[in-house]
């Protein structure tokens, strides 16, 4: 029997540690931190079954490119489907508008099998991650994705065979050192983007043309086992010995991979004990329902959680990964084993026609939900206000375009405005939350408006994991390259506050040779929530139940530190919101029965509006340089 159609059990078990790794991540986080290793492991076998199966004879033009597509869509649309409309309909029920949005944006992403950028857009994979019933489809969009470039490889190897193989190897390694590179900026690029995955599926790749040319069979069992025994070592320490704060690319990453393919090509020269710990009968099982359980294992984590209020631990959590599994099991023999025999789906205009109804689905429910503004009309109008506030966030930090136009540096233009000497806002999301109003100013006054491509503090450089020193050598080497003639440091403050960390921040962004603006703190208390108010019994209006002496209590310490800076060095300079927010003895909430904030601390656009004259003079005075300068 040839090689690509032999059932491969070891394979199967792969695919079994695969999931289980993942479902206890998803669900007991604490017990297996770097579980989500798993879904590295997955692209291996993808490329290693994928290239076994289908490559030799696509080459040889024995299997064409229909074929191919249409084995691919019956075997993994229908569950797909059924967890999709399943997930849709629940969500609909117990989703709040804001985040039934971000839900309805990632189910047209399901559309064009593009929800990984989705989920790159919406921010990192590990933040609000139970906010996303369709998070754990963004492997899925990666799959699908090197599924439509297969055949393009399959073209370069009847051209050119030993060039193309010169190449890939040429290719992974440095989707391999690139990625290295990039996690150190944009951890969350080298994550969910396909270029910087594509050498695990080359890695499968290249154990299947080796496998099927028989390589392993040149090692003597005993050779082969050991080899067997150090990669399952490799596995089990990528996905038990890190976690998300210390894993890179080139350490858990490239562990399982190597480890993964390895064990792929020696499986049938394994002694028989360790054989057994893939081709058991438990190993079996989970393999053959890998698919579909990593489908169902995780909506019900995130629906519970939005029910609960909270991640889900003890007793819950262990129902609720059974909840996964059975629906796993149900969804593999109703779903993916059932359609894949009916005779209905054989023909491929039914093929096709299942996965266009699949594709226009996932797009018009999505299109449906965010046109009713996640269903809106469900609640009473007295509370939409409340609700539209909290979807009152922008569309993201910097826009693609910009980040390429910027793409050597850490900074991204957000107006109109060239030229240099501009004005540059670092910080957290509150830079994101005013950045149209930042760049409307700018287009004003005739001055450019640049922020920080990465959500940090300037406390939080050599600190935060995205917030790595070569972020801060990005930053400091577009300030002195744009000639940018001030930087606005604005942040959501840690509490405790860290004077010292704070001082050396200001003095290293002093180092530059920019002046320095020090924005105080927006107010926080979560009596300046939307959310607070719909619970509460009381009818809202513009006043909050948040006393101001309380915000500057609460603010003293920053607001100490950064009068101190203004006082000593007269490169520093500050702004306040606080008398714009905070006129009277309580904070404002709302302004003429708008709300001003989107959760405890956000603005909304109506709280940005309000606070905006505060730069007027900022940009004034950045203007009226710009036109002093020589060569303008």
């Amino acid at each position: 029997m040839d090689r690509a159609e032999q059932r491969l059990p070891v394979v199967d078990g792969l695919r079994a540690f695969a999931v289980v790794a993942v479902v206890l991540f998803h669900g007991f986080p604490a017990l297996v931190g770097g579980g989500y290793i798993g879904v590295d492991i997955f692209f291996v076998i993808s490329g290693f079954v994928i290239a076994l199966r289908y490559l030799e004879p696509m080459i040889a033009r024995e299997v064409g490119y229909g074929h191919f597509f249409l084995r691919r869509v019956r075997r993994l649309v229908p569950a797909y489907f059924a967890m999709l409309i399943a997930t849709t309909i629940a969500a609909a029920c117990v989703m709040v508008p804001k985040d039934l949005i971000n839900f309805a944006t990632s189910l047209i992403g399901q559309a064009l099998y593009l929800q990984n950028i989705v989920f790159w857009v919406q921010g990192e994979y590990f933040d609000a991650a139970l906010l996303k019933p369709l998070l754990h489809t963004w492997s899925l969009a990666i799959e699908e994705q090197f599924y439509l470039c297969f055949p393009l490889l399959v073209l370069a190897l009847r051209r050119c065979p030993r060039g193309t193989i010169v190449a890939c190897v040429i290719l992974s390694l440095l989707a391999l050192g690139v990625g290295a590179y990039v996690e150190q900026i944009s951890p969350k690029t080298t994550f969910y983007w396909l270029p910087f995955r594509v050498w695990e599926f080359f890695a499968g790749i290249g154990a299947a043309m080796l496998f099927r040319r028989g390589v392993a069979d040149r090692l003597t069992p005993p050779a082969a086992t050991v080899i067997g025994f150090l990669a399952l070592a490799g596995i089990l320490a990528a996905a038990l010995l890190f976690d998300s704060d210390d894993a890179s690319v080139l350490t858990q990453g490239l562990l399982a991979v190597v480890a993964t393919a390895a064990l792929c090509l020696v499986q049938q020269r394994l002694a028989p004990g360790l054989r057994t710990l893939f081709t058991n009968p438990i190993a079996q099982h989970f393999g053959r329902i890998s698919y579909s359980w990593y489908l169902w294992h995780w909506p019900p984590l995130v629906l519970a959680y939005l029910l609960l209020g909270h991640a889900a631990t003890g007793g819950i959590a262990v129902a609720l990964t059974l909840l996964g599994y059975g629906l796993g099991v149900a969804s593999w023999r109703l779903f993916e084993r059932g359609a894949s025999r009916a005779a209905w789906l054989a023909p491929p205009s039914r093929t096709i026609a299942l996965l266009l109804v699949f594709l226009l689905s996932a797009a018009a429910a999505g299109a449906a939900l965010i046109a009713s503004n996640g269903f809106l009309q469900r609640y009473p109008a007295n509370e939409r206000p409340l609700l539209l506030a909290e979807m009152d966030r922008p569309d993201g930090r910097c826009t693609f375009t910009s980040r390429l136009e910027h793409w050597r540096g850490q900074t991204c233009r957000v107006n109109a405005v060239g030229g240099r000497g501009g004005i540059l806002f670092i910080g957290d999301s509150h830079v994101e939350m005013q950045k149209h109003a930042l760049a409307a100013l700018g287009d004003r006054y005739g001055v450019p408006v640049f922020i920080t491509k990465q959500n940090c503090r300037v406390v939080d450089f050599g600190v935060d994991r995205n917030c790595h020193w070569p972020v801060w050598r990005g930053v400091a080497r577009d300030i002195r390259r744009e000639k940018i003639s001030r930087v606005v440091v604005i942040a959501l403050w840690p509490e405790p506050f860290d004077p010292a960390a704070f001082d050396a921040a200001v003095s290293r962004i002093l180092a530059t040779g920019a002046k320095v603006v020090l924005e105080r703190p927006t107010p926080r208390d979560e009596r300046l929530a939307p959310a607070f108010y719909l619970g509460h019994p009381a009818d809202w209006g513009d006043q909050s139940l948040y006393p101001a002496a309380m915000n500057e209590a609460r603010q003293r310490p920053v607001n100490a530190a950064m009068t101190g800076w203004a006082a000593r060095d007269s490169r520093v300079s500050l702004l306040d919101p606080a008398p714009s927010l905070c006129p009277g003895e309580r904070c404002l909430f709302a302004q003429g029965g708008v709300p001003l904030y989107s959760d405890t601390h956000h603005l909304t656009s109506a709280g940005v509006r309000l606070i905006a004259p505060i730069y007027d003079p900022l940009f004034a005075a950045a203007a009226r340089e710009r036109a002093a300068a020589p060569g303008k």
